[in-house]
């Protein structure tokens, strides 16, 4: 039976048993946290939940980047009965701190601790919120604890107990607030169910095939519903999941991680192939003219690479030649395992998936 909730999507995640469920950057190289750890650091955090008093229905706020604490916290949160809140952590402080108190958050985790100095001056204008918890390498001090310190402080909920607690969770249940981007107004809070999240999990796997076994590469926001469900369905596939280091560092991400996926939205791929006609237009006339003359064989190609046919007699050739002497570098920058892209958010340009796809690059 599909899933219907996200705690049953997540003890669905937790049978994958990987040695590399997630993956971060540290001194300088990504290592590895296995499906066992992140389950014991879940079931730490939902004690620590319950001793700081979150309840069912009660409002937990994040305010982080991408890392192996945004599945900490959102699990948690989750499995424990509660509803998580993501606040962009672009934002300024009286912009979050007007979200955490419009969601009535009650505990509000903040990653760094130029963040949490910002949050703590606009303390007044959330007087909801009891707890705030520092993410970060740092350590906390006064009445603020780390994530760190409590994960480290706490004794795992016992698996049972935390099962049949997660068991709990009805597909009506409320699971998260997405708040709007408040460009007409004030940010409005949009209420997702765990039924709305984890049926768009389901009926995208109908549509996309991604795999058991593969690594993907995280660098949208995860306070963006986008790579947040696209997240789900890598942990309801027992896909490693690696957070880059940042958007500006995706290129070099894309060579160390040697992902099979990963989504963006179009304007990355816009990015993308502008820089690429940039170094084109710089080059010698001479492979200014090749790289034409490969465009102009892909365009003819493109129905053969919708149907991954190999098209036959002197279009075959031609798109063999322009494989090696132009495309084929291009695939090379997205890693030796590179299946497929995912495009969302806003609508893809035609000529731009024309290209890729003629360039063999599949985007979907």
């Amino acid at each position: 039976m599909p899933v219907q909730t996200l705690t049953e999507l997540f003890l669905v995640a937790l049978d994958h048993d990987r040695t590399d469920c997630l993956q971060h950057k540290e001194d300088g190289r990504f290592v590895p946290i296995s499906t066992a750890e992140l389950e014991e650091r879940v079931r730490r955090l939902t004690t620590v939940l319950a001793q700081l008093g979150v309840e069912r229905g009660d409002r937990v706020a994040l305010m982080a980047e991408n890392g192996p604490h945004w599945p900490t916290v959102d699990f948690a949160t989750l499995c424990h009965g509660g509803v998580l809140v993501p606040i962009y952590p672009t934002l300024t402080p009286d912009q979050a701190a007007y979200i955490a108190a419009d969601c009535g958050a009650k505990v509000l985790f903040v990653q760094g601790l130029e963040r949490l100095e910002g949050m703590l001056g606009e303390r007044q204008s959330m007087p909801q919120v009891e707890q705030f918890v520092l993410i970060g390498n740092h350590t906390a001090a006064g009445e603020i604890s780390s994530l760190a310190q409590l994960l480290d402080a706490a004794e795992p909920q016992p698996r049972t107990a935390f099962r049949k607690e997660a068991g709990r969770a009805k597909p009506d249940d409320l699971a998260t607030f997405i708040y709007t981007s408040g460009t007409t107004g004030k940010p409005k809070g949009v209420m997702l169910t765990h039924g709305n999240i984890a049926s768009n999990v389901v009926n995208g796997l109908k549509r996309i095939p991604i795999e058991a076994g593969w690594t993907a590469l995280s660098f949208l926001p995860l306070s963006l519903s986008f790579e947040r469900t696209v997240d789900y369905v890598y942990f309801h596939q027992g896909v490693s999941i690696a957070s880059a280091d940042s958007v500006q560092a995706v290129a070099q991400n894309l060579q160390e991680v040697r992902p099979h996926v990963f989504v963006s939205v179009p304007r990355l791929y816009e990015k993308i192939l502008a820089k690429v006609r940039e170094k084109v237009a710089a080059s010698s006339p001479a492979k200014r003219k090749i790289f034409h003359w490969a465009e102009t064989v892909a365009r003819h190609a493109l129905p053969y690479r919708l149907e991954r046919k190999a098209p036959g007699g002197a279009l075959g050739l031609k798109l063999t030649l322009a494989d090696k002497l132009v495309f084929g570098k291009l695939r090379a920058r997205l890693g030796d395992r590179f299946q497929f892209a995912i495009s969302g958010g806003a609508p893809l340009p035609r000529d731009l998936a024309e290209f890729f796809w003629g360039a063999g690059i599949e985007i979907y």
